[in-house]
């Protein structure tokens, strides 16, 4: 973990890329304690707003996403009665038109 975050510093884009990414599959291991995976989320976010190289600031975000996990998203308040009020519009709709086919023949 500290040959990791010592990487960090390192001047060449190449030797953070790759200390970013080591840290990554530390990660992906399970080989980090709480606290370290505490601080290399404090390290990681401190890198990226300095990190210059599009390719290191993208392993960054793939490593800050491997330490928080997306959140399964909730449905809100009135997604599920928006649903079922197309549903009825859509019911509706046909049986007007069943009943306007009906009236014609």
């Amino acid at each position: 973990f500290e040959r990791c975050v010592a990487g960090f510093l390192h001047r060449d884009a190449l030797r953070r890329l790759m200390a970013v990414r080591q840290l990554g599959t530390l990660m992906e291991k399970g080989e980090l304690s709480a606290v370290e995976r505490s601080h290399g989320s404090d390290y990681l976010q401190l890198l990226a707003q300095k990190e210059g190289s599009p390719l290191v600031y993208q392993a960054i975000q793939d490593s800050l996403a491997l330490l928080t996990p997306p959140q399964p998203q909730r449905k809100q308040l009135g997604e599920r009665t928006t649903i079922s009020a197309r549903r009825i519009n859509v019911s509706i709709a046909a049986k007007v038109r069943q009943e306007a086919i009906a009236d014609v023949g």
